[in-house]
């Protein structure tokens, strides 16, 4: 009930960002394999000398991996945040003025949600694709097509960037740009991936 008023609702707005952190320092995989290192060696500064697993794409490369369990893990926790609150937008009670805020919320939320489905798509592939909060359990994962995923983000950013400001009312929220830098590297991974 509590998410049902505007302060809950704002809190529960403010729940989404602190994963964000820890997703942008999981450098291992995403650092791997990119121009970054033009020695070799170079990339032993960054990761731990035990785990030479990520380095192969092998049948070692599993979810074993801590770095790949990690990167998956943190993504799908954020998704479900951003999907909790776009799904409890509705029940706000009162919401009067509050409108144009849940809908820079919302928008918000969809930000973070295509940010993470983006990261997943490029490293993974087909993914699963939850676009509602989790309130139960469910044993079954259906894989969506990488062409479905980049149309949901698209679709997400397109509607952020309808809404969101072009300067955030709070240090580090999205905001209009944010939306059109990612719908920008978007297309143009997009592009390049299914030819237009």
């Amino acid at each position: 009930d509590y998410f049902s008023t505007p302060s809950g609702f704002e809190d529960l707005s403010k729940s989404i960002y602190p994963l964000l952190r820890q997703l942008v320092q999981l450098r291992a995989l995403t650092l791997n394999g990119t121009d970054l290192f033009t020695r070799s060696g170079n990339y032993k500064d960054i990761i731990p000398a035990n785990n030479t697993n990520i380095f192969t794409y092998g049948p070692e490369f599993t979810s074993g991996v801590s770095e790949v369990e990690d990167f998956w893990v943190y993504h799908y926790k954020a998704i479900n945040r951003a999907n909790t609150l776009i799904s409890r937008a509705e029940t706000i009670e009162n919401v009067g003025s509050y409108a144009s805020t849940r809908d820079v919320r919302i928008g918000e939320a969809k930000v973070i949600r295509a940010y993470c489905l983006f990261s997943l798509v490029q490293q993974f592939g087909d993914i699963p694709m939850p676009l509602s909060e989790t309130i139960a359990a469910n044993k079954e994962v259906i894989r969506v097509p990488s062409a479905e995923v980049y149309s949901q983000i698209i679709t997400d950013l397109t509607e952020a960037e309808a809404v969101l400001p072009a300067s955030a009312s709070d240090y580090g929220r999205a905001n209009k740009g944010a939306a059109q830098h990612l719908l920008a590297r978007v297309y143009l991974t997009r592009g390049w991936n299914f030819g237009g």
